[in-house]
């Protein structure tokens, strides 16, 4: 007997599939639907669309997207993005919720072009300024590259993504409870459901008021986690992310920006600023916290984001480089938690000196990304004085931090006015 013949594609037979799975979505919506309106008359008030929903979002995304790798999600997020359809929207939905579980919500729009990011529409936060400039050596703009990741821009993503109707909101908090699962408390306070009239609301960030309930809806559900839980979080909930630059430090000690062997430049994931979401939650984690502590609980890739991103460079002198944005966030982050920023410093390959000491050196790059040579400056973040390996210097009285002028003194940049 022959074997039956079966041609290679059979579109007949996956039109007939597909058609069967929808017909059978419909009717199972229908009924729960039917059910929910019937138990109405009887005093009862249960939500069998949502469950329905939910159950169907969870056997799309686990025989649709389940066994996909980061670049595979990314590829079915562009080709369901104008999907408007009924169908469309519950397959967003589950793709959503399986990025989720995954923990890749920030890997998905660390893959995004600066351009898909710009139709985000994050939020503006100019890098804190300097201690000290050298007035016309610096450029007026200088390539710091794209924040890609902080809490108001996750919450911007997902509205546009899945919509605001009843659904969508009824996905958002679900996803609050994946991402405390999977170890992403930022995943936290998009939506609420309102007893009062019985429906789901999605926080609009743009809009001020609700911004701020959507903040402390988050900053609340992260309160509740102990001192240990938080150290455990992954360094997204304390700081922004974006795409950057690489840089290296030549033999001569020069800083460069890393190239391929065609000579463009190569882009690197690096921390960003700290908005108030991310500055709250690590204050909450790191204030009155030991060096000690903190060095020991942290996950070790939180240590690495928070002095610089991915990779940290540091010169044959012992100083960290950095941007000028990433001054701005250690600065911050010392004004929170000083014994944090030398725990970091130490996890991260940095000299465990006595003092405490963590020294920073800052350069500045053109629209390009190119460092501009010969301007810079260096810091040092001093937290006990009396063991610094700059204790013999006059300036030193108190921790703090200090810069490094030309001739090595060193002038507590208090003193300086910004």
């Amino acid at each position: 007997m022959k074997d039956k013949f079966h041609p290679p594609i059979d579109l007949p037979g996956g039109i007939e599939e597909r058609g069967g799975e929808l017909d059978k979505i419909a009717e199972k919506k229908a009924t729960a639907r039917g059910r929910q309106t019937g138990e109405k008359f009887t005093g009862l008030e249960i939500h069998h669309e949502e469950a329905f929903e939910s159950k169907t979002e969870n056997e799309m995304g686990k025989k649709y997207f389940g066994h996909m790798n980061q670049e595979q999600l990314l590829h079915q997020y562009r080709t369901l993005e104008k999907l408007n359809t009924a169908e469309g929207k519950r397959l967003r939905r589950a793709l959503i919720k399986k990025v989720a579980e995954k923990g890749y919500l920030a890997d998905l729009l660390g893959m995004m072009t600066p351009e898909e990011i710009a139709n985000i529409e994050p939020p503006e936060e100019p890098p804190e300024g300097l201690a000290q400039e050298k007035e016309g050596a610096i450029p007026e703009k200088e390539n710091l590259g794209t924040e890609y990741h902080n809490h108001e821009l996750l919450g911007n993503f997902l509205q546009q993504y899945l919509g605001k109707d009843p659904q969508a909101g009824r996905l958002l908090s679900e996803i609050q409870e994946i991402g405390k699962r999977v170890k992403h408390p930022e995943y936290a306070g998009f939506s609420k459901f309102d007893p009062e009239t019985g429906k789901w609301i999605v926080f609009d960030q743009a809009d001020p008021g609700q911004r701020k309930e959507s903040l402390e809806r988050a900053l609340a559900e992260i309160n509740k986690m102990s001192g240990r839980e938080m150290f455990q979080q992954a360094p997204h909930l304390f700081m922004n992310l974006r795409h950057g630059y690489e840089y290296k430090v030549s033999d001569d000690g020069d800083i460069e920006l890393v190239t391929d062997e065609k000579g463009k430049a190569k882009t690197a994931l690096r921390a960003g600023g700290m908005g108030e979401f991310e500055t709250k939650a690590f204050q909450s984690a790191f204030s009155a916290q030991t060096t000690d502590r903190i060095s020991e609980h942290p996950q070790p890739r939180t240590a690495r984001w928070a002095m610089a991103g991915e990779k940290v460079v540091i010169d044959k002198q012992g100083f960290l480089i950095g941007d000028k944005i990433d001054f701005g966030r250690i600065k911050k982050m010392w004004g929170m938690s000083k014994e944090g920023v030398v725990a970091f410093w130490r996890r991260s390959g940095g000299e465990k000196s006595e003092g405490g000491d963590v020294r920073f050196r800052c350069f500045h790059v053109d629209e390009e990304g190119k460092v501009v040579k010969g301007v810079e400056e260096k810091y040092v973040f001093i937290l006990k004085p009396e063991k610094s390996m700059y204790k013999d210097k006059e300036e030193v009285t108190k921790p703090g931090i200090y810069i490094i002028n030309s001739d090595q003194s060193l002038t507590n940049i208090e003193n300086i006015n910004t």
